[in-house]
């Protein structure tokens, strides 16, 4: 997939034959016809007011950075749609929008191809995405450098955003009984913390460790990296431990991971959302807090590319935990 520039609405075409003079004013402006020369100014001039008044508002496009194709593409369109809900729910009538998406690959030197393609456009006015840690990690010298909005859904939240969800997988380590955290499968676009800092963050003892057959029977797992190297991670896992607590960031919902990782028991996700998540599921088809996400950092885009904001009350961000179940659907974890 290339691009998508999708126009929010379509005005009816002038056709040359609604203007053309039709052939009485043809005969009135013939040669030699007495007072031929006025009449023709008289026309020309109401074609100039004609096209003076045409109402041409100014265009702005919202990029989105996602994959649409290959192993997570389904993740991609979701974030698609959201945007999409977004433009769609926006208070703004003073310039047209258009979101203009592009393929990341799912891979840190696409998604810095497909930045710098972004950015040629002069009508870009935000960027949203790309929708994983590393994947943000590539683009960023290329977008912080063009000095316009961008934000990864993920990070919306702050510079909080890791802790939060570490902290998070932490609470529902002690919770489930682990007496420790092993941090896995860190990327580029975490923050790169020593074991000491986490277990302040944790507030449990955390290990940085990528072999799963070194994890203790009494250790949890928070997974960092991909949904399908996630997926792999744990069937190793399993292996040894067939009971450990697997809990993931926002990738979890990916449903590739589902799809790959065999037995879900025990395996949650965690993701920032908001207050505002509840009401957004009841007047919106799709459910997912990711896609929710989108959809909030696109409102934040458009807000900061227009100087509008959307009428909406002040949000209290947490971070919530998600459950498997067995058939691969989830639900909120009980507190």
């Amino acid at each position: 997939m290339a691009h998508q520039e999708l126009p929010q609405g379509r005005k009816k075409a002038t056709t040359l034959r609604s203007w053309l003079p039709d052939w009485r004013l043809l005969l009135l402006l013939s040669p030699g016809r007495p007072g031929a020369a006025g009449v023709v100014t008289g026309v020309l001039l109401a074609l100039l007011l004609l096209g003076s008044c045409t109402n041409v508002r100014p265009t702005h496009k919202i990029g989105l950075l996602a994959p649409f194709e290959g192993l997570h593409r389904r993740s991609g369109y979701a974030a698609l749609s959201a945007v999409r809900a977004a433009i769609a729910d926006f208070p703004s009538a003073q310039a047209g929008i258009l979101p203009l998406a592009l393929d990341d690959g799912g891979q840190p030197q696409t998604a810095r191809a497909a930045a710098r393609k972004l950015l040629v456009d002069a009508r870009l006015v935000a960027v949203v995405g790309p929708l994983s840690p590393d994947l943000s990690a590539a683009a960023q010298p290329l977008l912080d450098a063009a000095g316009i909005w961008w934000s990864p859904p993920y990070a919306l939240v702050g510079e909080q955003w890791a802790a939060g969800l570490v902290a998070a997988a932490a609470a529902q380590a002690r919770q489930d009984g682990a007496a420790g955290l092993v941090l896995a499968g860190w990327t580029p676009g975490w923050p790169a913390l020593d074991a000491a800092a986490w277990t302040a963050i944790a507030d449990l003892p955390v290990r940085l460790l990528d072999d799963p057959e070194g994890v203790g029977a009494n250790e949890a797992v928070f997974w960092l990296g991909s949904p399908d190297a996630g997926a792999a991670y744990l069937a190793q896992l399993r292996r040894a431990h067939p009971l450990s607590l697997f809990v993931m960031g926002p990738a979890g919902e990916d449903p590739v991971f589902a799809e790959r990782a065999g037995s879900l028991h025990r395996v949650y996700w965690t993701i920032w959302t908001d207050d505002g998540y509840n009401r957004w599921t009841a007047s919106h088809d799709n459910p997912s807090p990711n896609a929710y996400l989108v959809y909030r950092t696109t409102l934040a885009a458009l807000a900061a590319a227009t100087g509008v904001s959307s009428a909406s009350p002040p949000t209290s961000w947490t971070v919530q935990t998600f459950r498997y179940d067995a058939q691969g659907s989830w639900t909120p974890a009980l507190p």
